[in-house]
C-alpha cells in the first residue's frame, strides 16, 4: 500500500500545490489524470487496497511530475538528514 506521507513529501519538496499537480497530470504524455480530490484523499491516508487507491498509471504520472521512481511511494519519507538523488533516463 502507498505511503501517504511519501506522496505529500514528494509534492511539497518541489513546492507544488494540489491544484498544480492536478493540472500537470493531464500534460504527462501517456499519463493518467489525477484530481485534487484524489490527491487530498491519498495524502490524508484515505487509501485502501481496493477502492481509493491510485492506479499504477496515476502513480507513474505522479512519479514523472515529482521526479521520483514509483516504488518510492511504497517506502516512505527519507530520514531528515538523508540526501535523496534520482536519476531518470530518457530512453
Amino acid at each position: 500500500m502507498i505511503k501517504s506521507e511519501a506522496l505529500k513529501w514528494a509534492r511539497e519538496r518541489l513546492g507544488y500545490t494540489l491544484d498544480e499537480v492536478a493540472a500537470l497530470s493531464v500534460l504527462v504524455p501517456y499519463g493518467c489524470a489525477v484530481s485534487v480530490e484524489e490527491l487530498e484523499k491519498w495524502e490524508n491516508g484515505e487509501v485502501d487496497e481496493m477502492l481509493n487507491s491510485p492506479t499504477l498509471c496515476q502513480l507513474e504520472t505522479l512519479g514523472e511530475i515529482y521526479h521520483c521512481p514509483v516504488g518510492w511511494f511504497f517506502v516512505g519519507v527519507p530520514d531528515s538528514g538523508q540526501r535523496v538523488f534520482w536519476e531518470r533516463s530518457n530512453g
